[in-house]
């Protein structure tokens, strides 16, 4: 029974209750619970009770909870009327947390990266009330300033997440010693309580709430700082990038302001004429978050919590607690509601997240349910052996109508017999196809209990039971179906955790407990096994799935391409085929693969046996044959052609060793334009190295062309000639000298050890030809202009690196012949005189003694190269005729 204790301030005052004779008596008592939302006692007394004048506004109340956990509540306020019990007392009360903790008040509590019990231990530093049990809720930051306890728990459930609960406890003395918030990851737990109608469950009432649905979410944290110290425009998670391959939850490009969900756009998103959807937009500020990166995340979140339509379920229920220990319900319990009364049925899994109950009749007691997991069917059908459905090739009946056909004519004709209690063995209905006496092969028994069907016997006489009917399900050796129809098919493999799950279009496997495959809509997704991983994750491993692409003519959202799709959201993908060992072992050799972890994408060829063996891999950009009458190959198609190993039918056998690549159509089919690389030692023995036309670039060991046919650069033994024509050209000797040759003449020359001939100048924005001093030799010379002399001499110092260059050999010419120059040394000379005069100093490279330069040594190079530049290009239009044959009878094997 209930019993409520009345306490002035935290000392018991009375007892009040229906169980003493002379206790003031409780007319009604009604508790009212809301997940982290309000939590309310309501009870009444009659008024001309000579005790009742004792319970006054202030009391504080306590009372015991089915898990007898004593809760505490402050009577607010009070109302007295007059019914049919008389004068009546009605008393509301609040609990004394709220009540105390709305008035303890923070200034500055600064919360970062901490724990839930240490941010609720810092709030109530001040208060009466102290940190109870506190589940693991990780770490998280919030502020509290200028506000009240009360509030400051609020943000730490926002912050941290977790279910509140206050309670107190009770001295032996009576006293109230302890006030208490206990924080939970959730409140109550998954207990299995079922509520069917006519059992305890007496009305039910289903409000769907669409208003606060959003499929996508601006996110905007803490005001940005400004240098005046106050705050100005919010943060956003603008520039932070999201992408499911690199396990992201959701797709999000830099520079988009809002995160979407595309799956609850496609279910609950706006509808637009040509049948596409739009987001239902909404904002998420959290003025505590300064990075964009947890902004973005905390939005997601939201999104979860704002992505489907609220739907709750008001039930009026029978309590049968009281009656019943395994009935019980708590607030925050995950419960099943079956009731098939309706013109739709509620068969619903959900949180008990408000729980009004009327604690002296149990009838009137009511739940709300919220937070709904889904509508589901609460029979989950285990057929614990396999649905065989066999159907020959070429069977032109209806597979099941005629086992349906053959399964009505054994019945309709067999021979049964009725036994009702007084079968030898079986007591209950049996209805064998003989007499007992008789040795029957087949039987129906049915009791209390449930069915048992038999269609045989077993070696030692007795029954062969294959199927059996209870109140808990059937359980078959084999079932026939055409069409099933269930909300939820749950098949699971006897003493295994491998299932098939089947539900609203959904088909998804377990095995071993994890999630393995889903398929679903126009996607199939296959989960990671998390085996040979160090730090395995069970997440999707990859998606194939409907793809579609804007075409250059689509508008708006429009995209006429339409596709297959394989995705992956792991490290790398890859397509290949299995080889046998001959052991019932397998390898994969790979043909494409790209991995994303290494950044390195291949592509491969079939597997040889040896180096021998003859591979060909072959890429064409069209697969149009070509007309009969043609010659060469069966494909008209640039492509791409890798050979190795033994020439096939090659008499005698040709190695195979290099490339070819045709990037337009062959040549013979009078197609301008080719890219063509040829590397091939068998047979032909071509190697045109690189082919590009229109027109063209040609490359081979010794030769690049560029261009029309006499720009190319060419090398010969050891000369290289960067050629615009023949007679115009630069030409480098493997001495290092350098030649400029125009009209076929060696003009400039430019030697490795520094020297030159001939030269040129630019004067007004032209280029100027001119000729230095001709000399036979190889001169170095120097201008004074307007030295200051005297007669008894002037030392004239030479520039060190000049000195250096001359090496003492030169000569000083004045302007004047009245000039005497005396006294010259290797870095200076003496000039008498008066006035003013300029010196001329003329010498000879140091470490050089030529005399006259033949410049016509290389001109036999140049003919020999010219000559070989013509030999190489009839060679190259022969192989290209031998190549296009040769590709031409190779392709076969490709058809």
């Amino acid at each position: 029974m209930t019993t409520l204790f009345i306490f002035e301030h935290d000392t018991l005052k009375l007892a009040i209750g229906n169980d003493a004779p002379e206790s003031i008596p409780l007319l009604s008592v009604i508790l009212k619970e809301k997940i982290n939302g309000e939590v309310s006692l309501t009870f009444s007394v009659p008024s001309d009770h000579p005790d009742s004048e004792q319970i006054k506004y202030g009391n504080r109340v306590v009372w015991h909870d089915m898990d007898n956990i004593p809760r505490c509540f402050v009577i607010s306020e009070e109302e007295e009327s007059h019914d049919s019990n008389g004068l009546v007392r009605e008393f509301y009360t609040e609990e004394l947390a709220v009540s105390e903790l709305n008035d303890d008040f923070i200034t500055d509590v600064r919360l970062n990266n901490t724990t839930a019990k240490d941010a609720l231990d810092r709030i109530l530093g001040n208060s009466l009330w102290e940190v109870g049990t506190v589940d693991n809720l990780g770490t998280s930051s919030t502020n509290v300033y200028y506000d009240s306890a009360m509030s400051g728990i609020q943000k730490v459930i926002e912050n941290w997440g977790g279910e509140v609960r206050f309670r107190v406890s009770i001295a032996d003395d009576n006293t109230i010693t302890g006030r208490y918030v206990d924080l939970f990851e959730r409140l109550g737990s998954d207990s299995g309580k079922r509520f069917k109608y006519s059992k305890d469950l007496t009305s039910v009432t289903r409000t769907v709430d669409m208003k606060n649905v959003k499929t996508a979410l601006y996110g905007r944290g803490k005001g940005e700082e400004t240098d005046s110290g106050g705050y100005g425009r919010r943060i956003t998670f603008k520039g932070v990038e999201w992408s499911k391959l690199d396990r992201d939850p959701t797709e999000k490009p830099a520079g988009q302001e809002y995160v979407e969900d595309f799956v609850a756009m496609t279910r609950w998103g706006h509808r637009n004429p040509d049948g596409t959807y739009r987001h239902r937009y909404g904002v998420y500020v959290n003025e505590e978050i300064e990075d964009p990166e947890e902004l973005l995340n905390e939005t997601w979140k939201q999104l979860q919590q704002m992505n489907e339509p609220s739907i709750t379920y008001e039930m009026s229920v029978v309590d049968l607690e009281h009656l019943y220990t395994h009935e019980a319900i708590r607030l925050g319990d995950t419960v099943r509601v079956i009731d098939n009364n309706f013109a739709w049925d509620v068969r619903v899994e959900a949180r008990v997240i408000e729980l009004e109950q009327d604690l002296l009749r149990t009838e009137n007691t009511s739940v709300t349910l919220g937070n709904a997991v889904g509508e589901l069917d609460d029979i989950v059908r285990q057929l614990e052996s396999k649905i065989d459905k066999k159907v020959a090739t070429g069977d032109v009946v209806d597979w099941l109508q005629s086992e349906l056909d053959l399964a009505k004519k054994r019945v309709i004709s067999a021979t049964s017999h009725l036994y009702l209690g007084d079968s030898q063995q079986y007591p209950g209905l049996f209805i064998p196809n003989a007499k007992e006496s008789d040795n029957p092969t087949e039987a129906v028994y049915l009791t209390s209990g449930g069915m048992l069907l038999s269609d045989s016997t077993l070696p030692d006489g007795s029954f062969n039971w294959r199927t059996a009917i209870t109140g808990k399900g059937i359980n078959a050796n084999e079932i026939n179906a055409g069409t099933l129809n269930a909300e939820l098919v749950n098949i699971q493999s006897i003493g295994t955790d491998r299932s098939i799950y089947l539900k609203d279009g959904q088909f998804k496997t377990y095995y071993n407990g994890k999630h393995s495959l889903s398929v679903g809509a126009y996607s199939m997704t296959i989960y990671d096994h998390g085996m040979y991983d160090p730090n395995p994750s069970y997440t999707e491993a990859g998606t194939v799935g409907l793809m579609w692409l804007s075409s250059g003519s689509d508008t708006g959202n429009n995209s006429s391409y339409r596709g297959l799709g394989v995705v992956t959201y792991k490290d790398f993908i890859n397509l290949g085929f299995a080889k046998s060992d001959g052991n019932g072992e397998y390898t994969s050799q790979p043909i494409l693969r790209v991995n994303r972890a290494s950044k390195l994408s291949q592509f491969y060829g079939p597997v040889s046996d040896s180096k021998d063996d003859y591979v060909d891999m072959q890429i064409f950009a069209d697969s149009r044959p070509r007309s009969e009458n043609t010659q060469g190959g069966i494909f008209d198609a640039p492509g791409i052609r890798i050979h190795r190993g033994i020439f096939p039918n090659s008499n005698p056998s040709s190695y195979v060793s290099g490339v070819q690549v045709y990037i337009s159509d062959y040549e013979d089919q009078g197609v301008e334009g080719s890219f063509k690389v040829n590397l091939i030692e068998g047979e032909s023995n071509y190697n045109t190295i690189f082919n590009l036309d229109r027109s063209h670039l040609y490359v081979e060991p010794t030769l690049l062309q560029i261009g029309p046919d006499t720009c190319k650069i060419n090398v010969h033994r050891n000369v290289a000639r960067w050629q615009q024509s023949d007679s115009n050209y630069i030409l480098q000797a493997s001495n290092g000298n350098v030649a400029i040759y125009a009209g076929g003449q060696a003009k400039h020359t430019f030697y490795a050890n520094g020297t030159k001939s001939g030269g040129s100048i630019e004067l007004d924005g032209k280029n100027w030809g001119m000729s230095p001093i001709d000399s036979p030799r190889i001169l170095i010379e120097d201008v004074i202009f307007d030295q200051e002399i005297k007669p008894e001499g002037v030392t004239i110092t030479l520039d060190e690196r000049l000195s250096k260059a001359l090496d003492g050999k030169y000569d000083v010419f004045p302007s004047r012949g009245d000039v005497i120059v005396a006294d010259k040394s290797a870095n200076s000379f003496v000039v008498q005189g008066e006035g003013i005069v300029s010196l001329r100093i003329i010498g000879t490279r140091k470490g050089t003694n030529q005399y006259f330069e033949d410049m016509s040594i290389y001109e036999d190079i140049v003919e020999e190269g010219n000559n070989a530049d013509t030999s190489r290009t009839k060679d190259q239009s022969n192989k290209s005729k031998a190549n296009s044959a040769s590709s031409g009878e190779s392709t076969r094997d490709h058809d």
